[in-house]
């Protein structure tokens, strides 16, 4: 082969040599940069899932800390309400008892409620409560009364209270004028409501002693109407009935 046939061949060779290794490197990067991108992506995943999963466990929690609250509110609405039942049905009871005392008292009193009464409503004077209760564990008469009489608007009156000892030979009981404005609102509103009828407190207690033992008498307004409420012992419970203010009869529906 002449010098120049030699010298083609090997620069043909070169040029081949040289284009079959940068094919080959292209190659080589291609594979390395998706491997990257694979990497990369893989990265990216593995983020997005990581993130995921930690709202996930956030929103969990959430929910938990949600129920939680709301049952331990539950809870303490179910206390609350169980407290106030405790607590009337405690009050209640211990009225209950009170009464039992109170009924068991009464046969050893010595003056009746209407005897009392007409001891110290003379005059002008006329009586908005009686009844009997237990004073420093004694049995005890107390009356109330408007002074002047139902003529006299509750501004212009005074009100009594005559308490004593009522299993006593005599019944001597001490007198009060009030002067405080809870007993004054609490007699004139007495006074208010009997100078509206001319029914009075010794006629029902005449009508009531029918039921039992009468023991207490006073006025309210129950239910939007104006009544007598009174309580009688029967046999060893207390009773409690209302008549209606204006004429004296055992109210209904209330």
């Amino acid at each position: 082969m002449s010098l120049i046939g030699t010298f083609f061949h090997e620069q043909l060779a070169r040029l081949i040599g040289e284009r079959i290794a940068r094919t080959r490197f292209g190659r080589a990067n291609d594979i390395a940069g998706r491997d990257m991108s694979d990497q990369h992506s893989i990265r990216k995943n593995r983020t997005i899932r990581h993130d995921l999963n930690c709202k996930r466990r956030q929103l969990s929690e959430t929910v938990t800390q949600t129920r939680e609250i709301k049952m331990s509110g539950n809870w303490k609405l179910a206390i609350a309400a169980g407290l106030v039942t405790l607590a009337g049905t405690i009050t209640a009871q211990a009225a209950e008892n009170a009464d039992e005392v109170l009924i068991k008292a009464l046969a050893g009193a010595k003056i009746t409620l209407l005897q009392g009464i007409a001891q110290v409503a003379k005059g002008t004077e006329v009586p908005t409560e009686a009844k009997y209760e237990m004073d420093k564990g004694k049995l005890a008469l107390t009356v109330y009364t408007s002074a002047k009489g139902f003529d006299t608007p509750a501004e212009d009156n005074s009100f009594n209270e005559y308490g004593g000892d009522a299993t006593a030979a005599a019944w001597t009981p001490d007198k009060e004028v009030f002067a405080d404005l809870k007993h004054i609102a609490r007699s004139a509103q007495y006074h208010t409501l009997l100078s509206m009828t001319k029914v009075t407190i010794p006629a029902i207690i005449q009508k009531a002693s029918a039921q039992g033992n009468v023991f207490s008498v006073k006025e309210k307004i129950r239910n939007g109407k104006p009544v007598f409420e009174v309580m009688t012992a029967q046999g060893g419970s207390a009773k409690t009935t209302f008549y209606d203010l204006m004429t004296g009869e055992p109210a209904t529906g209330l």
